[in-house]
């Protein structure tokens, strides 16, 4: 308690004034208030609900999943007629008073670049007599689908910016429609390129059709913009990314895989508590390939790194390494590699050090070259030297002392090799060819030689037999800097 205080010889207690009482009951109430808006804006922001943060990393701008009445309108949504909905299930509409209108705020559509995805069951066929609408935005401002009726041949009609892209015909979609069940419908779309697939099969192929972006203030689900054209059936998500998803992203959201490649890793090394096997001086593999990593040499403790104790991860000390057996592990036409590091040292040192390497002859390998190879960032792919990176394009990118995130995805079959430095692409579509290898080993932190050693943390490392998709990257770059440091 603090000291009270002699006025006038009377004791003052500051704790029993009638400001203090003020400013103590404001501050509880506002603290209060505050935590409920923060608590209530949460729940109510679907967008939040029914996305993951990978999803709005990558531009989700709305997203609903019609799961109850209640939500619907927390959402900022108003029912009309008497749906049904269900948790897991969505909105189910008789097809004559039934739909729902959301009120937008005028960022979901704002972009040049958009895709939607319409998850449905439809109650009719194809080529029954009406027209039904998916949904449909506000007039002047139309982004929709809807099937059409006998009269118009019961074409599936896109609008985007309100510009009509095209009226897909009955025969080149009908056959992927599913009537009594679910189908998934993506539309993919920048201006002059237009793409949609219904349950993974692609119905309209890069519609050269130009379009600009529009701002409507109102999304109908299940009917036209004025309340008519509704559909019958059930609606079970609705979500708009302000991106023109790639088709990878397309077939991955068709077959509800997007998140899947999480557990598909060849080589897996998180390094944290639970993978140091001091024993057996060596650090784990969890993906299920048993290539577990040496220390060192196995029998040197001076060519061990240091296990980290505040978060994941080992030291390089500049004589360090570690090596993993890799056979049969790295031999995928589409290969991602994936490296969290914290270099000590700045992209013009003249040194050369290696990331990550593989044997002569079969080499896949990242590495920072010295001075007189200008400091570029090496990448291998099926013993081919696909590019030295030139320091001026990838060390704005470079955090020297601090986490960086390197991404290397290969395609060998449409020769296509890309590259990420945390924010940065610094490698873009390189059309090298390369053929497939197959490694025994791959080394961590020094060349296939033992030169050329790394300084600096290595957090995290990881192979995937596949092409990481955005969608994907975004969702590793998250998950590893959110992940829990004490390790």
């Amino acid at each position: 308690m603090p000291e009270t205080i002699d006025y006038s010889g009377k004791k003052y207690d500051p704790l029993s004034s009638w400001w203090f009482k003020v400013l103590f009951a404001t501050c509880i109430v506002f603290a209060m208030v505050l935590g409920a808006a923060q608590c209530g804006d949460v729940r109510a922001d679907g967008l939040t609900l029914y996305t993951t943060p990978a999803d709005r990393a990558r531009g989700a701008s709305f997203a609903s999943r019609f799961e109850s009445q209640a939500l619907v309108e927390k959402h900022g949504g108003t029912v009309t007629g008497a749906p049904t909905f269900a948790a897991n299930e969505g909105m189910t509409l008789n097809g004559t008073t039934d739909f729902a209108t959301f009120n937008l705020t005028g960022q979901e559509f704002n972009s040049a670049n958009i895709s939607i995805i319409c998850e449905f069951t439809p109650d009719f066929e194809t080529d029954e007599d009406a027209t039904r609408y998916l949904f449909d935005a506000s007039d002047g401002h139309r982004y929709l689908v809807h099937k059409y009726n006998n009269i118009q041949n019961n074409t599936l009609k896109i609008h985007l910016g309100h510009v009509n892209i095209t009226s897909i015909p009955e025969a080149a979609y009908s056959p992927f429609w599913n009537v009594g069940t679910r189908n998934i419908l993506v539309v993919s779309s920048t201006t002059g390129d237009t793409s949609a697939w219904l349950n993974g099969n692609l119905i309209l192929d890069a519609a050269a059709i130009a379009w600009s972006a529009k701002t409507p203030t109102q999304l109908f689900a299940g009917a036209r913009f004025n309340g008519t054209g509704k559909f019958k059936g059930t609606i079970h998500r609705l979500q708009i990314f302000k991106t023109q998803l790639s088709d990878a992203e397309v077939q991955d959201i068709s077959d509800n895989t997007t998140y899947h490649y999480r557990n598909e890793a060849t080589l897996h090394f998180p390094f944290g508590i639970a993978e140091h096997d001091p024993s057996n001086v060596r650090s784990l593999d969890v993906s299920g390939s048993g290539a577990h990593a040496v220390f060192g040499d196995g029998s040197t403790p001076t060519t061990y790194p240091t296990k980290l104790t505040a978060r994941h991860g080992y030291e390089y000390d500049g004589g360090d390494y570690m090596v993993a057996p890799s056979t049969g592990l790295l031999n995928s036409a589409g290969i991602t590699f994936a490296l969290e590091f914290w270099p000590n040292f700045e992209t013009d040192e003249n040194s050369l050090r290696i990331l990550y390497d593989s044997n002569f002859g079969n080499r896949y390998a990242a590495y920072k070259n010295n001075n007189a190879g200008n400091n570029a960032l090496v990448v291998f792919m099926g013993n081919t030297n696909i590019e030295g990176i030139a320091e001026a394009i990838y060390s704005p990118f470079w955090r020297s002392g601090r986490r960086n995130l390197l991404i290397v995805t290969g395609d060998s079959t449409n020769n296509l090799t890309n590259a990420w430095l945390n924010e940065g692409q610094i490698l873009t579509n390189d059309a090298t060819a390369w053929t497939l290898a197959d490694p025994a080993n791959c080394w961590l932190g020094a060349a296939y030689n033992l030169t050329a050693k790394y300084d600096g943390d290595i957090t995290h490392f990881a192979i995937y037999p596949s092409v990481l998709t955005a969608t994907q990257r975004k969702d590793l770059g998250i998950r590893l800097q959110t992940r829990a440091s004490k390790q």
